[in-house]
């Protein structure tokens, strides 16, 4: 299912929101396995941002803020003030993507709404250092669609940690759906 010189590195954030524009990190979880899903190493820290006050400014912080901690939980007073420097997780993320890369492989950027965390990613990575990942990315929701895994259970947590685990277990399952052959998976 996955190539022997690549390592997936499942990624998960949580933020002040969705908007990719308007919304920043504030929590970000990365997993790395190999091509049999075992844990190679994981990373997961809040995220200090340098602009959160424009973000925390504007007129509607208060409701999205609101929405976005129902949603993840993390006390508004740790939003912000703990964890990592944006500069000091591109640092930790990249120094994690290195130590597990293969010779001459590829780490890449795992998750059911890549969408979502490569441009995360991209905000953290800004003028921060290299770009630790492979060109490309794999967004593992039609493969769950396909194979009837349903991605709608709610995390016990809805951390990023939590989050990046559950995802790391519907891996799991569609990898022994497909290696026991209870699916045929045509590549598209």
């Amino acid at each position: 299912m996955i190539p022997e010189n690549t390592v997936l590195c499942i990624v998960d954030f949580e933020a002040t929101g969705v908007d990719l524009v308007r919304d920043i990190p504030i929590e970000v979880a990365c997993i790395c396995v190999d091509h049999n899903l075992r844990v190679l190493q994981s990373y997961d820290t809040l995220v200090r941002h340098p602009d959160l006050h424009r973000f925390t400014s504007s007129r509607d912080w208060i409701g999205r803020a609101k929405d976005s901690h129902e949603i993840h939980k993390i006390p508004s007073h740790k939003v912000g003030g703990e964890g990592e420097s944006v500069h000091q997780v591109a640092v930790e993320i990249t120094s994690v993507c290195d130590s597990v890369r293969p010779h001459k492989g590829r780490v890449v950027l795992t998750s059911d709404c890549v969408v979502f965390e490569w441009a995360f990613m991209h905000m953290l990575f800004t003028g921060t250092g290299r770009w630790p990942f492979h060109y490309c990315a794999w967004d593992t929701s039609l493969l769950f669609e396909m194979l009837g895994i349903d991605e709608t259970e709610p995390s016990v947590t809805h951390r990023a940690l939590g989050d990046a685990q559950q995802l790391l277990q519907h891996l799991r399952t569609a990898k022994k759906l497909i290696d026991n052959h209870e699916v045929i998976v045509i590549p598209l």
